[in-house]
């Protein structure tokens, strides 16, 4: 897996496997949906509970390397 800078100023991923996307989508996901509801006064977003997914393990080795290459 790569991760590459355009000239636009845009990132590209390219080489991720299905474990890879599996594991960030799970995350991402979870977070969108469950995470970030609600704007505190000072205008920020906190989760407001705990960050709770499932990962096979095969996901979370994906994970590991779609961090690492972050």
């Amino acid at each position: 897996m790569k991760l590459n800078l355009t000239k636009a100023g845009t990132y590209t991923i390219t080489g991720i496997t299905q474990n890879q996307m599996n594991a960030m989508s799970t995350i991402l996901n979870t977070a969108n949906d469950r995470c970030f509801n609600e704007p505190e006064p000072n205008g920020e977003y906190y989760s407001g509970e705990d960050f709770v997914c499932v990962l096979e393990k095969e996901e979370r080795e994906a994970l590991q390397v779609v961090c690492k290459a972050l």
